[in-house]
């Protein structure tokens, strides 16, 4: 198989009203005649500068994996900044559809399309790439119900007051912005919540429109995170409730870090502080470091590289949590 060939998803609906949210399950083969249908479940979270991609553009290898081990994979779309903030859009989002999973509405949903299986709630873990590796973090706050088994962080886009975000990244091949670009994006209604590119190495057959243009500068020039969110750049102290550096806490999940060390989008040392972090308030937790590899490499990734084998330990760890149960 190669990063191209898909698994089959199915899109259902977990929110209505005055906005939509959908998101994709993937289910396993499930023998029948197998004593256990309760699964762990994967929740996949996408990354694209909180700004782009959809529930479909994860690495398809990484969903096949998780299939393979017999896990059911849920990836969401969320609302998309800037018509909200990272707290009101993404993060928000993703801790809803966590918890109608937990509440048992996917097993509905599940049972109403023919599946004989279920989800093991004990054993809920969440996976997140780039801006949705800090989304994952999230979901396991002191404050929030239900947190997940564990997490797995690939080079997630976390820790944003590090003095790291301010520096321009001039090697960024940005296309030029037009006299209307932003304005084009904040017309968007109703707000967005799937876009047809993402960072993750899928391409996209149409021209840049208006919002990768204004998201890929906002990237260049360090103004992303003021852009997503802006009440911090009136009181930095609310960035409390989105990062994930501020929420450690005693019974933090284990958590397993990926990360390139050629990332010049993300540095490593963004991971390495994250980790230091985690090690040193007694969290179990793992740093892979794969060489060579910058930015968002899931999604270039060949099967049976040494990429995508470095990677798959990540996969074998969360295997263990899981088991561990």
């Amino acid at each position: 198989m190669t990063s191209n060939s898909s698994p089959n998803p199915t899109e259902f609906t977990y929110r209505n009203g005055d906005f939509e949210l959908t998101a994709d399950y993937y289910v396993p083969d499930v023998s029948q005649t197998e004593q256990s249908t309760s699964r762990p479940l994967i929740m996949f979270i996408h990354g694209g500068a909180y700004m782009l991609g959809n529930s479909r553009m994860n690495s398809n290898l990484q969903i096949t994996d998780c299939l393979s081990r017999g896990w059911i994979v849920v990836a969401p779309n969320h609302r998309l900044c800037p018509q909200v903030d990272v707290l009101e859009g993404p993060i928000s989002d993703c801790r809803r559809l966590w918890q109608w999973i937990h509440a048992g509405d996917l097993d509905g949903l599940l049972g109403e399309h023919g599946h004989n299986i279920t989800v093991d709630r004990s054993r809920m873990v969440v996976i997140g790439t780039s801006a949705g590796g800090m989304i994952a973090y999230s979901l396991a706050f002191a404050d929030q119900p239900n947190p997940p088994l564990a997490i797995l962080d690939f080079y997630g886009s976390k820790d944003p007051r590090n003095s790291l975000w301010s520096e321009t990244l001039p090697f960024i091949p940005a296309p030029p912005m037009q006299a209307d670009t932003i304005d084009r994006v904040l017309a968007e209604t109703p707000t967005a919540t799937k876009h047809s590119v993402s960072l993750e190495g899928q391409k996209s057959d149409s021209l840049p429109d208006a919002r990768f243009t204004w998201a890929m500068n906002l990237i260049k020039t360090a103004r992303l995170w003021p852009t997503i969110y802006p009440r911090a750049v009136t009181d930095p102290s609310t960035y409390a409730l989105i990062d994930s550096m501020q929420n450690v806490h005693p019974k933090h999940p284990p958590t397993c870090i990926i990360h390139g060390d050629a990332d010049k989008m993300v540095p490593l040392s963004i991971s390495q502080g994250q980790y230091d972090l985690l090690q040193a308030n007694g969290i179990e937790s793992e740093l892979i470091v794969v060489p060579g590899e910058g930015h968002t490499f899931a999604g270039k990734m060949e099967k049976g590289s040494r990429t995508y084998e470095i990677q798959r330990q990540g996969f074998d760890w969360l295997e263990r949590k899981i088991r561990e149960v």
